[in-house]
């Protein structure tokens, strides 16, 4: 039986790939860029669909298909400004990416700490979520904020912070003996 979620994740994935196949499509017929580019955009969408039908978890490939989708819209939009001069092609396409990226970071590390086998591997999970949460954070809003050339550098130097608390995390955990779940 399916819930209200899932109807609503449904719904939502639907819509996600009905704006990439609009917007493919008049991207397409407009003779922006390199024309099969689109048309991989729209398989991308048809085989996510696909996998969803044949898949066992229909709501984890449904939420692929949402985040996969989600990009792939912001990403053909910021395409569509730029060829309407609504968008200068380098400063607003690299900072709406970087803040793409930093927001599916956060998402995916919020998933991390639903998987654990004890108290001390929670507590190491949840310390590795967070520390990523925040690196996603972080990530975004250096794309938001810094000029360019300094968030080049500085964005991706604020994932390696949380990659390394997220191994001190792991090591410390791991000199207990405890073992995750697979």
């Amino acid at each position: 039986m399916k819930t209200t979620f899932d109807n609503v994740l449904t719904s939502a994935a639907v819509l996600v790939t009905a704006c990439v196949t609009a917007i493919s499509g008049y991207l397409f017929f407009a003779g922006v860029g390199q024309r099969w580019v689109y048309g991989v955009a729209v398989a991308t969408m048809v085989v996510a669909w696909f996998a969803r039908r044949f898949g066992a978890s229909r709501r984890n490939v449904t939420t692929s298909l949402l985040l996969a989708g989600t990009l792939l819209t912001v990403t053909l939009c910021m395409k569509v400004l730029e060829h309407m001069g609504w968008a200068a092609e380098s400063d607003i396409a690299a900072r709406t990416n970087g803040i793409m990226a930093g927001a599916i970071l956060v998402v995916l590390s919020n998933a991390i700490p639903k998987r654990m086998s004890s108290a001390n591997a929670l507590a190491m999970l949840r310390t590795i979520g967070r520390a990523f949460v925040i690196g996603g954070l972080g990530y975004a809003v250096a794309w938001l904020v810094l000029p360019l050339h300094v968030a080049d550098t500085v964005a991706p130097i604020i994932v390696l912070a949380s990659l390394i608390v997220a191994c001190v995390a792991y090591v410390g955990w791991h000199r207990t003996g405890d073992r995750p779940a697979s």
